[in-house]
């Protein structure tokens, strides 16, 4: 794997291997406020910590940490971190963990802007459970068979073509309901291309 960023977001902690290898091998780590405290806990010191600072007790005299302080209530830890990231690390993997979990509210608040930013970052979640990503026009992912693939939009859109899947869609219509959860993936790759973003959720 090339180089990537992490976020750590205030949700539920990684514990599966696949997250925490993704924090060992990060080239860098930004930590929402309420997340540094548990990196710490596991002997990881994060590069960069940014929020309001309502949910820590760390402070730059404590530990060599960039410290970015930002007050602004009309959004979340985890959109500062977002919009720091988007005017400082551009172009860069992303992937956030730590979305999910805890706090249903935050949980979709935590989907909308991996939809918003999607638009302009290669930005990937990853929770104990799955990968979530979102898709537009026509893309490879890679896969293992038999492997969970869900694949939901947030409206209803015109075509979605799939190759690869047990189910298969072919300039199909997809509907914001339940219709796309549970597709399995039948080889070591599969595609999607859709005219419109859809989130796509692969069990690890």
């Amino acid at each position: 794997m090339n180089e990537f960023n992490v976020i750590i977001a205030n949700g539920e902690f990684p514990i599966h291997s696949y997250p925490l290898e993704l924090i060992k091998k990060a080239k860098n780590i930004i930590c929402t406020d309420g997340s540094a405290e548990k990196l710490l806990n596991m002997n990881i010191q994060p590069d960069i910590l940014i929020g309001d600072m309502d949910s820590t007790k760390i402070n730059s005299a404590d530990i060599k940490i960039k410290i970015l302080e930002d007050k602004n209530e009309n959004n979340t830890d985890l959109e500062k971190a977002l919009i720091y990231y988007s005017e400082n690390f551009n172009n860069e993997k992303l992937f956030i963990l730590g979305a999910t979990g805890l706090r249903d509210d935050h949980n979709f608040a935590n989907l909308l802007l991996l939809n918003k930013y999607s638009e302009s970052l290669s930005v990937m979640f990853i929770t104990n459970y799955y990968k979530i990503l979102v898709n537009k026009g026509k893309n490879i992912y890679p896969s293992t068979p038999s492997q969970q693939v869900s694949i939901l939009p947030l409206k209803n859109i015109n075509k979605v073509t799939t190759e690869g899947l047990k189910y298969e869609l072919n300039e199909s219509p997809l509907e914001a309901s339940s219709t796309g959860i549970s597709n399995i993936a039948l080889n070591k790759e599969f595609s999607i291309n859709s005219s419109e973003n859809v989130f796509v959720f692969l069990d690890l």
